[in-house]
C-alpha cells in the first residue's frame, strides 16, 4: 500500500498505546506526526511572541513524538534534503526540517493559526501522500453540523481544525481523512482504505 502521513492529535495522549497497536497491525508504511497536546498548551499559557511560541510549540510536538516512539517506532528527524517517503512506520520529528525551510518559499506562517494540523498537511503535501488525521471527535463540525465531506474550495471555518488548515487544504491536492482515534478498529480500517465514520476533505 502507498505510505500515508498520520497526524496523531495530542488530545489522544491516553489512547496512544492502542493507536500504535492498530497502526502496527495495519503494516501500512507511515509517518506519524505528533500533535502538541498538553505540551503545546503549556506554551500557550506563556506571554510569548508569535515567533517564539511557534517554535516552542513545534518542540512540544517533538516531546510528544518521543513518547510515541517509545512504543517501538523509530524516529525520522529529517534535514532539508533528507525528507523521504517511509517504507516502514516512523515518527516524524519536524523541528529541524521546518527550521531549515523557514526562509524558503512555501514555509508556514508563525502564528497560533498554524498548529500540528496544518504542519501535518504541509508534510503530506511535500511527500505527495494522503493524510489521515486522528482526533477525539467522529467528524469535523461546521455550525454545529457534523460533516462527512468538505468540498475543496469551500470557504468556511471550524473550531475542530486550526484556522489556517482549510484555506491551506484548498490550495493543495492532498486527500485528507479525519477520524476518531479513540477507536482502533476505525484506524485499522482507514489504513486499509475502508469506509469509516469520519470527514473527508478535498479530493
Amino acid at each position: 500500500m502507498q505510505a500515508v502521513v498520520i497526524k496523531l492529535g495530542g488530545s489522544l495522549y491516553s489512547h496512544v498505546p492502542t493507536i500504535i497497536t492498530a497502526v502496527k497491525n495495519s503494516r501500512r508504511p507511515c509517518l506519524i506526526i505528533p500533535g502538541g497536546g498538553a505540551f503545546a498548551d503549556a506554551v500557550r499559557e506563556k506571554d510569548l511572541s508569535d515567533d517564539t511560541a511557534h517554535w516552542m510549540a513545534i518542540l512540544a510536538m517533538e516531546e510528544f513524538g518521543r513518547y510515541v516512539s517509545k512504543l517501538g517506532l523509530p524516529v525520522h528527524q529529517p534535514r532539508l534534503h533528507s525528507l523521504r517517503i517511509p517504507s516502514d512506520q516512523q515518527v516524524l520529528l519536524p523541528y529541524q526540517y521546518l527550521r531549515e525551510i523557514d526562509s524558503l518559499p512555501g514555509a508556514l506562517p508563525h502564528s497560533w493559526d498554524v498548529t500540528s494540523d496544518s504542519i501535518s498537511l504541509f508534510f503530506a503535501h511535500r511527500l505527495s501522500l494522503p493524510l489521515l488525521i486522528l482526533k477525539s471527535i467522529d467528524r469535523i463540525r461546521i455550525d454545529e453540523k457534523e460533516m462527512s465531506y468538505i468540498t475543496a474550495g469551500t470557504r468556511t471555518t471550524t473550531d475542530d481544525l486550526d484556522a489556517f488548515f482549510l484555506p491551506y487544504a484548498n490550495s493543495l491536492s492532498v486527500p485528507i481523512t479525519i477520524i476518531n482515534g479513540k477507536y482502533p478498529d476505525r484506524i485499522f480500517a482507514a489504513l486499509h482504505e475502508k469506509e469509516v465514520i469520519g470527514t473527508k476533505i478535498g479530493c
